[in-house]
């Protein structure tokens, strides 16, 4: 086995709480399909990880795994959050790849450290906490962006207190919102729409799921009255061209953050 493969999908694991065959697939594994199934077979065989009782193609970190992070791994996701999760897993690892990631933050980490977590979005509570926190720089200087996955909806009084949350997150530089339908969109954006979110340049990024699905950092996204493909979105905010160049095995280390030990909740 690889040992670069291996390192990277532990260390990812440890982030997020699960590995997904397709994630792995994608980022983690460059080979042919046929010595994939067999990369991702080995992890379970030499206990890094263990299978999903529900699903065998979701892995949990085994106590090999879990002994080999240098630190400490998050808890283990219930099965019922892996799908909205592996969305924001999937973004952070698009962008792991373009070499210009500094340092992320899942949304399990930021829990499992409230005092951290607020010293990393500056606010004074934690009512809010992003799905993903993701530390960028570039010719703009430091940029801090936070990720929502909507993949189902919510009541208009709901995302007013979303809105109301970002306001306070006075270390957060630009905001995403991944939305599930139109609907959701146009919501999100309505709550978004007061003059003062403007001026605290809190007026998020929204993209729908299906194009995020499709077309990966090339789907269309948009502010106010601008649209553009996410990555160019991205790019402006930092001032310089978002690439993917950058293996993913490369850059993984540099994005993880270790977190406190803990005992890994009974996964589901």
């Amino acid at each position: 086995q690889d040992p670069n493969m291996i390192s990277a999908s532990v260390l990812f694991a440890a982030k997020f709480g699960f590995l997904t065959q397709d994630l792995f697939f994608e980022f983690l594994c460059p080979k042919s399909r046929a010595a994939q199934y067999v990369a991702w077979r080995a992890l379970a065989k030499e206990a890094l990880f263990r299978p999903s009782r529900r699903d065998p193609r979701i892995y949990y970190l085994g106590k090999a795994g879990v002994a080999s992070v240098p630190g400490a791994c998050v808890r283990n996701r219930y099965f019922y959050h892996i799908e909205h999760d592996r969305l924001a897993a999937r973004l952070f690892l698009l962008l792991n790849c373009t070499g210009q990631l500094v340092r992320a933050w899942s949304e399990p980490e930021l829990r499992c450290q409230p005092w951290e977590a607020l010293s990393v979005i500056g606010t004074n509570d934690l009512v809010k906490v992003p799905d993903l926190i993701l530390d960028f720089k570039g010719e703009n200087g430091f940029v801090r962006v936070a990720v929502e996955v909507e993949a189902s909806g919510k009541s208009k009084e709901r995302y007013n207190q979303v809105a109301f949350s970002y306001l306070g997150m006075k270390r957060v530089n630009l905001l995403i919102f991944i939305c599930a339908n139109e609907g959701i969109r146009r919501q999100i954006e309505s709550s978004f729409r007061s003059p003062q979110f403007i001026k605290e340049e809190k007026v998020p990024v929204t993209l729908m799921l299906r194009d995020f699905v499709k077309h990966s950092l090339e789907a269309p996204a948009r502010i106010l009255n601008t649209e553009l493909p996410l990555r160019k979105m991205l790019s402006r905010a930092l001032g310089d061209e978002l690439k993917t160049e950058k293996n993913t095995q490369e850059t993984l280390k540099t994005a993880v953050l270790s977190v406190k030990n803990r005992k890994n909740e009974r996964a589901a």
